[in-house]
């Protein structure tokens, strides 16, 4: 049986997101979904059985305006915020309040989807439950993207059974974005609370996998632990050997991340990342000066709907969650992914280093050489830094954000 591309129409110059909403709607089941080869999760066409009807096309981002049935950032209210549970703040990645939310909506009849990480296939996905068991997996971040074609599939089932049954769904932009194309051609009327995310852009598995031949013994990840303090990203394995916490500046994995190299091609010049929200509420870290004494961790909860307010001032009002304050968007935009990324032929030479079976460790080397001496410069400055004791390295960060001058210390 012959696959191509899900490109469905040549009028279309964006890339799938692998967000697997198309698969949900196919009547024909003419679509797969699998990992391409630099190791995104993408929909594929079974050319024998499409029979063209365009249903794939109405749900699908690629066929899109970037502002249909989306928020303006600048429109939201933007909120500085905590869990008021320390337990919670130190197993979460930032502030808490992701996690709070769905132990809100779960004890207050939702079910939840959010997303996991199976340490058996070290692959992430999202899941849907209606277990306080299943809630404590989802704590923190999983720099992978997420396999969503079987949660889906059930999502619509369950509501198609139960049509008062509450939903709170979390995902990245592009993928609540999909989400709420779905509920909307498939005329959904349960309520379904929608939470994104300051995204940065989705890391491939070829990547990740890459990656664990370094750790041939790995049995969990966790990856943004706060061993080393919120402000410093340390992913922490366990293996055969004991536990291992490992800085950004100092690991592959992270290294490729933060370089915005080895990224989902849509990631590049996303809208969804930048612009424009589907979601009732995007949450994320809120950087900056303003809580850089804070090491347990703040939420910036950027409210995007009536529900989304509802639903924050719920959280505030049973003393699940602390408003630090309400800020200006600038305030946390200015340290968030925002802009569009470049390099696009550095990216193409990494990937092909990879399939080319050149090691993580090679092909970052590589690419760098092809980026700007001031982005190595800094890669090298900051590398330097980490091996500074983490107290002390808090407090240069601090004097520096301050603009204090030598003179003065």
């Amino acid at each position: 049986m012959s696959m191509k591309l899900n490109n469905i129409s040549g009028s279309s110059s964006r890339f799938c997101v692998g967000c697997g909403v198309c698969l949900t709607v196919c009547p024909q089941d003419a679509l797969c979904y699998r990992l391409n080869d630099e190791g995104f999760y993408e929909a594929f066409v079974l050319e024998e059985k499409c029979v063209h009807c365009g249903l794939c096309r109405r749900v699908c981002y690629k066929f899109s305006e970037d502002n249909e049935d989306t928020v303006k950032l600048e429109d939201g209210i933007l909120w500085a915020a905590q869990s008021v549970q320390e337990e919670v703040k130190q197993s979460c990645t930032s502030g808490g309040v992701a996690y709070e939310i769905a132990r809100y909506c779960l004890v207050n009849g939702y079910k939840v989807a959010g997303v996991v990480y199976d340490n058996e296939t070290h692959c992430a996905k999202t899941v849907l439950t209606d277990s306080m068991e299943r809630l404590e997996q989802m704590k923190g971040s999983k720099y992978l993207q997420a396999d969503m074609q079987e949660v889906l599939r059930e999502l619509m089932k369950d509501c198609a059974l139960h049509p008062e049954q509450k939903y709170v769904y979390f995902g990245t932009p592009c993928q609540i974005n999909g989400l709420k194309r779905l509920l909307s051609i498939r005329r959904i009327r349960n309520e379904v609370l929608t939470v994104d995310l300051f995204c940065h852009g989705v890391p491939s598995y070829k990547v990740w996998d890459e990656y664990r031949k370094y750790f041939p013994a790995l049995h969990s990840v966790v990856f943004r632990s706060k061993k080393k303090g919120w402000h410093n990203f340390t992913l922490a394995l366990e293996t055969d050997f004991g536990k291992y916490y490992r800085v950004a500046e100092r690991d592959l994995f992270y290294q490729a991340f933060f370089d915005n190299i080895l990224l989902n091609k849509p990631c590049f010049d996303c809208k969804l990342r930048s612009r424009y929200v589907s979601a009732d509420i995007r949450l994320g870290d809120f950087w900056g000066k303003k809580y850089q004494t804070y090491e347990d961790g703040v939420s910036a909860c950027l409210i995007l709907s009536d529900k989304g307010e509802h639903l924050f001032h719920q959280l505030v009002n049973e003393g699940r969650i602390k408003p630090i304050a309400r800020e200006p968007i600038e305030e946390c935009m200015v340290f968030q992914s925002h802009s569009d990324y470049s390099y696009w032929p550095v990216r193409e030479y990494a990937f092909n280093c990879l399939k080319d079976g050149i090691s993580l460790k090679q092909t970052i080397r590589k690419y760098r050489k092809m980026l700007p001496y001031s982005h190595r410069l800094k890669s090298r400055i900051k590398r330097w830094l980490s091996f500074v004791p983490v107290e002390l390295f808090r407090q240069m960060k601090i004097w520096y954000r301050r603009g204090i001058k030598k003179d003065d210390l």
